[in-house]
């Protein structure tokens, strides 16, 4: 059976893989870079999803609700995965971005801002040189890779339409965004101890 024949039967999951896969390139790091065009990314999203298709489907065919209403909220379902991929991924980024805060206020560049080309938003001067120079090391050692493993995995993980609200995923994304502040200090502690002291 070709890719054509397959997609004729199953174009509900289809549509429902590209918008889990479509999720990551909203919010993680190099994938939802404002860098990039969106056709790009709009194609990248399309070109993942054929390439998995015949992957995730033999892993058996989900239930794909047949109302509309039911089928937008599983639409929702599976771009929040998706979202939520990427998100873990941006935590990183965004703990290195207040690391570079926070030694901009001791180093004395805290009036100094730059606008992140990726982002879109003024960040710090420190702040932005360790953000870029995060990306470097992100792609160097194939991370973005990584974020790509990852989508792949949760395909098996969390079935397509198998997303269920749950209380321990939102104490999780929580806890998530409570380590930016602590990760971002953790990084900082050096060159703060070092000024303090000189100072």
């Amino acid at each position: 059976m070709d890719l054509y024949e397959l997609l004729q039967g199953h174009i509900a999951v289809f549509l429902l893989m590209l918008v889990r896969v479509s999720g990551i390139f909203l919010i993680s790091p190099f994938f939802g870079s404002m860098n990039i065009s969106i056709y790009f990314r709009v194609g990248t999203a399309l070109a993942i999803t054929i390439l998995l298709f015949p992957v995730v489907d033999g892993l058996g065919t989900p239930y794909v609700p047949e109302n509309v209403i039911m089928f937008g909220v599983t639409a929702l379902g599976e771009l929040f995965i998706g979202w939520l991929i990427g998100f873990v991924a941006y935590i990183s980024f965004a703990a290195i971005t207040m690391a570079g805060k926070v030694m901009d206020m001791q180093v004395g560049f805290a009036i100094v801002n730059v606008v992140d080309p990726t982002s879109g938003q003024q960040i710090p001067l420190i702040g932005s040189f360790l953000y870029n120079l995060a990306v470097i090391v992100l792609l160097a050692t194939n991370g973005h890779h990584m974020i790509l493993a990852a989508l792949v995995e949760s395909f098996r993980v969390v079935p397509i339409a198998g997303m269920e609200g749950n209380l321990s995923l939102a104490m999780l994304m929580a806890n998530f965004t409570g380590t930016i502040f602590l990760t971002g200090m953790k990084i900082a502690m050096p060159i703060t101890f070092a000024i303090l002291l000189t100072n």
